[in-house]
């Protein structure tokens, strides 16, 4: 890999999924990186129409975030049927949960705050963030397995 050999590198890719990923092994291998990301406006209106699709528990109380899966359109887990993956379940599940990430708003420009992902040699996903004591909204996107991006506005 570059990053290890401590040449320069670029990575780009058109699937944000294959991004999530590679951004993953770069994290994993403790590797300083920069990261950039133009998402098309259409795949992020799709997953805006889907926000309702993220199941996350907020905890006031607590002070936490708890990420609890995502559905999965009717349509989606036919379409997994008939590729025979197999059932999806119809309650939200975690199984399918690429990575998610969290931006908190406090008055300031939103920016990435918590991330958690999965690769291929850790697949236990963090599903908790703190919520940090000033925030008063936070905007949580979910990357599947599929590709697919879900975003969802949560204020407080």
């Amino acid at each position: 890999m570059a990053a290890q050999l401590e040449r320069r590198f670029i990575h780009c890719d058109r699937s944000p999924i294959a991004h999530e990923i590679a951004r993953g092994r770069l994290l994993d291998a403790g590797a300083a990186f920069e990261s950039f990301g133009v998402v098309a406006a259409e795949e992020i209106a799709a997953g805006e129409a889907q926000g309702e699709a993220i199941d996350v528990r907020l905890d006031t109380q607590a002070h936490e975030l708890e990420l609890r899966g995502v559905r999965v359109a009717a349509d989606t887990r036919q379409a997994l049927l008939d590729a025979g993956v197999g059932d999806v379940p119809v309650d939200a599940t975690l199984d399918l949960v690429q990575a998610w990430c969290v931006a908190w708003r406090s008055g300031e420009p939103m920016a990435v705050d918590d991330a958690a992902h999965r690769t291929l040699h850790r697949r236990q996903l963090d599903v908790r963030f703190a919520v940090p004591p000033d925030a008063r909204a936070a905007c949580v996107r979910v990357y599947d397995v599929l590709g697919r991006i879900y975003t969802r506005e949560l204020r407080w």
